[in-house]
């Protein structure tokens, strides 16, 4: 636990943020923050004693307002990034292949190595998934039917729900979705 007072934390935090900006030459936060011309030129005379006598004063210098609608958004955002995070931990302990992977999150080779040998599945779904049986063939297309929409519609949750309802490997389900696409595109361009 730090032995600073919350008001000492706060000032130390306010004067590295302003001598940052003051020594970057990046003075309009400054002046948005109220400190006028004459106040950034005594603030940039001061030696570094001068600032950590500052910054521990228990005296506020600053009014301090949260931005509600910002904080909010910013929550939000990060709440949808947890979530896809989760999501992509729970789809590569699924099995997911590395092009679902990139297909639904832009997945580098590299990074879904490293997810992967995160969670210890180094070894495991490495090549081509095994073809799956009729019966498995027959569950999974009545389930992916159901969704009415296209792979590449599909979102990660979407698949991991088919492979959740089936109980068959996502590397599987994946292979033979494909494989139904590429199907279907054949018959199209047959009847045509």
């Amino acid at each position: 636990m730090s032995s600073f007072k919350p008001e000492t934390i706060l000032n130390m935090n306010i004067f590295d943020y302003v001598c940052a900006c003051a020594e970057e030459g990046d003075y309009g936060p400054l002046h948005d923050i109220g400190l006028g011309r004459d106040d950034i030129i005594k603030i940039n005379q001061l030696n570094m004693r001068d600032v950590i006598r500052l910054s521990q004063t228990k005296a506020h210098i600053l009014d301090i307002r949260v931005n509600r609608e910002r904080l909010h958004n910013m929550l939000n955002s990060l709440n949808i990034r947890r979530k896809e995070d989760d999501d992509i931990n729970q789809l590569i302990r699924m099995g997911a292949p590395q092009p679902m992977m990139q297909s639904l999150f832009a997945i580098t080779p590299g990074d879904f190595t490293d997810k992967r040998k995160l969670f210890g599945l180094q070894d495991e779904g490495v090549g081509r998934a095994p073809e799956p049986s009729d019966d498995e063939q027959h569950i999974i297309y009545k389930a992916y039917e159901h969704l009415k929409t296209s792979p590449e519609n599909m979102s990660a949750r979407q698949w991991i729900d088919l492979a959740e309802e089936t109980n068959i490997s996502l590397r599987t389900i994946w292979q033979y979705v494909q494989q139904i696409q590429i199907d279907s595109f054949q018959l199209t361009q047959e009847d045509h």
